[in-house]
């Protein structure tokens, strides 16, 4: 079976999952909807700064 090419980068396109932070701006969203159109990607990881930001100061302690 012989796969094209954009079948393969939708396969490969698969493997990611680009993180997307609740605050984004609309710059950073339009590009995660560009992602989603042309590299079909696996899914999104979404994120809430302050969260993050308080599970990466409470790692750095330790």
């Amino acid at each position: 079976m012989k796969i094209t090419e954009q079948a393969l980068r939708q396969r490969i396109g698969q493997f990611f999952f680009p993180a997307v932070f609740m605050n984004d701006t609309e710059e950073n969203i339009q590009e995660m909807e560009r992602f989603i159109k042309e590299y079909n990607i696996g899914g999104l990881t979404f994120f809430i700064v302050v969260r993050a930001r308080q599970l990466t100061t409470k790692a750095r302690k330790k």
